[in-house]
């Protein structure tokens, strides 16, 4: 079983979101006892871009999705997300775009034999044990890094809106 990182594409017109102190907490380990499920707006910076990508990865450890895509999620029965909505607004410009933020959750699959190496024992190769994974199609590493994973199945149906131009935004890498 193969197994991808889900990354936001990079783009100079591409909005850049900072998210208050409240949400930060419950993001960062998934905490999600944390967090609850009230809606929220943010106000964008004027010098951030104008275009909104379907996936964000705001402060590099927070995923959030557009309306569009959380509508795909929800008919492909991924249901393992955290979700929040969040009214993301560019007041100059008079936008208002609703995204969700769509935290997975962290867990413990990483084979720490082939993962760590060295002195240090430093994680310089993910390798991912299918076993643990379960039924999810998206998760974090339990104390890992903030990379967003996705199965060989969710990279098929996420790359088919890709190819289609239904969805934007959205890198998908090999691990």
């Amino acid at each position: 079983m193969m197994f991808f990182e889900l990354q936001q594409k990079k783009s100079e017109f591409y909005v850049k979101v900072r998210v208050p102190t409240e949400i930060k907490r419950g993001c960062k380990d998934s905490e999600f006892q944390f967090l609850d499920h009230h809606e929220i707006s943010i106000e964008l910076d004027d010098e951030s871009g104008t275009d909104f990508p379907d996936f964000i990865m705001a402060e590099n450890y927070i995923p959030m999705i557009s309306a569009k895509l959380k509508q795909l999620f929800d008919m492909w029965g991924i249901d393992n997300l955290y979700y929040k909505p969040i009214n993301l607004k560019l007041s100059d410009y008079d936008i208002k775009e609703l995204f969700w933020l769509a935290l997975p959750p962290r867990i413990d699959c990483l084979d720490s034999e082939k993962s760590f190496s060295g002195k240090w024992n430093v994680c310089n190769n993910i390798v991912i044990l299918p076993n643990k994974v379960g039924n999810y199609c998206i998760f974090k590493l339990k104390d890992g890094n903030d990379e967003v994973i996705i199965t060989e199945k969710l990279k098929q149906l996420l790359v088919k809106e890709i190819d289609s131009q239904n969805i934007q935004g959205i890198v998908i890498k090999e691990i």
